[in-house]
C-alpha cells in the first residue's frame, strides 16, 4: 500500500482544510484514523458557534458575572466601549510617538504555521525596535513579507494614557480588576493585516479590544485543551500553545482534535468591538486582510480566581499554577 494524500476542503469562514496522511497502518490505530476521518467529515459543513453581542449599558457587574465568567466562562462581544479615535497609520505613530521603544515580534513567513518547529526555538524572536521604524516597515511591506508584528505594553505613551481610563471604565461595568503584578496595562498588538497568532490560551481572563482593521478569533473552551495537543510542561516550548493546527490537523498524530472541533467558536470583530475571552480558553487571532493599511488593537489581562485551571488537564492544570502570576 502507498502512502497518499487526501484533503478535504471546507467552505466558508473558520472550515478547516485537513490534511490526513495515511501510511501503512494496522488494526486498532487503522481503526482510529477511520473514526477520527469519520468524524472531521461530519463537521464539515457545521457552523461554528455563536457569540453573544451586548451593549455596554446592558452590563452590570453582576450580570457579567453571572452570564460570562460564571465556571469555565463564555466568550462575549461588548459594544459602545471604545470613544471614537482616528487610528490610520500616520495618527497612531504621532499618538504612540514615533521614537517610542517597542517590542516587535519576528515570526518568520510561514513558522507560525509550522509548530513542530517550535520546542526547540520558541515561536518568534522578540527585538527592540522604535514606532517609527516598525512602521516603516508596514508601509514598505517588509512587516508582511517576514512577519513581524509588534506586542508592547504602551500604557506610558499618550496612546496608553488615553485607552487607559477606558478600559479601566469598561472593566468597572464587568466587575474586572487589574492584575495586580501588571497593573493597569495597555498591551499593543500592532502590524499588517493578515498575521496569525498562534492558538494558545492564557490563565487569566482577558479583553481584546480592535481599533483598526478586522479580526478573526477562533476559539475553544477550556475543556478541550488536552485534545488540542498542548505541548507538556516538560518541553521547552510552553503548555500554553498548541501543537495542532486547528485548520489543518494531522489525524495521524492527533487524532482526537475532532473532538475539539465539535466546540470550536468563531467570531470577526469589528473597530470598537472587544471581545471578553475567559481564561484557559484558547484561541487564534487573525488580522483579516480588508485592504487596510495595519491592524492594531489592545488587550487587558484581569484578575482571575485560579479555579479557573481545574478546566484544563492536571498536568498542565499544576504547571499553571506553579508558573500563575499574582492574580
Amino acid at each position: 500500500m502507498r502512502p497518499s494524500l487526501g484533503r478535504e476542503d471546507w467552505d466558508g469562514t473558520a472550515k478547516p482544510q485537513a490534511v490526513l496522511r495515511v501510511f501503512v497502518v494496522r488494526g486498532t490505530a487503522a481503526a482510529a484514523l477511520q473514526r477520527a476521518g469519520a468524524a472531521l467529515e461530519k463537521l464539515r459543513g457545521r457552523d461554528a458557534v455563536p457569540v453573544a453581542r451586548v451593549h455596554v449599558s446592558e452590563l452590570t457587574p453582576a450580570v457579567f458575572e453571572a452570564k460570562y465568567r460564571a465556571g469555565a466562562g463564555t466568550p462575549v462581544v461588548i459594544r459602545g466601549a471604545a470613544a471614537a479615535t482616528e487610528w490610520s497609520l500616520d495618527n497612531l505613530v504621532t499618538i504612540m510617538g514615533g521614537d517610542k521603544r517597542v517590542t516587535a515580534r519576528f515570526y518568520g513567513a510561514g513558522f507560525v504555521k509550522n509548530p513542530s518547529a517550535w520546542p526547540d526555538v520558541g515561536y518568534c524572536n522578540p527585538q527592540l525596535t522604535t514606532v517609527g521604524e516598525f512602521s516603516a516597515l508596514v508601509r514598505n511591506g517588509e512587516a508582511r513579507a517576514g512577519d513581524v508584528y509588534v506586542n508592547s505594553d504602551i500604557s506610558d505613551t499618550m496612546a496608553g494614557r488615553m485607552l487607559r481610563p477606558q478600559l479601566s471604565k469598561l472593566g468597572a461595568s464587568c466587575g474586572l480588576a487589574p492584575v495586580q503584578s501588571m497593573g493597569p496595562q495597555v498591551n499593543a498588538w500592532w502590524g499588517a493585516p493578515g498575521h496569525t497568532e498562534p492558538l494558545h490560551c492564557d490563565l487569566m481572563d482577558g479583553t481584546l479590544w480592535q481599533l483598526r482593521g478586522r479580526k478573526r478569533v477562533v476559539l475553544f473552551p477550556a475543556q478541550v485543551w488536552q485534545d488540542l495537543y498542548p505541548f507538556q510542561p516538560e518541553h521547552k516550548m510552553s503548555w500554553a500553545f498548541a501543537q495542532v493546527r486547528h485548520d489543518a490537523p494531522d489525524l495521524v498524530r492527533f487524532p482526537n482534535v475532532t473532538k475539539a472541533l465539535a466546540h470550536k467558536v468563531v467570531v470577526d470583530l469589528e473597530e470598537g468591538d472587544v471581545l471578553f475571552i475567559p481564561g484557559c480558553w484558547a484561541h487564534e487571532i487573525t488580522g483579516l486582510d480588508d485592504g487596510g493599511d495595519h491592524i492594531f488593537s489592545v488587550n487587558r489581562f484581569w484578575k482571575t480566581p485560579m479555579s479557573k485551571a481545574n478546566y484544563l488537564p492536571p498536568k498542565i492544570a499544576a504547571a499553571a499554577r506553579k508558573a500563575a502570576p499574582n492574580r
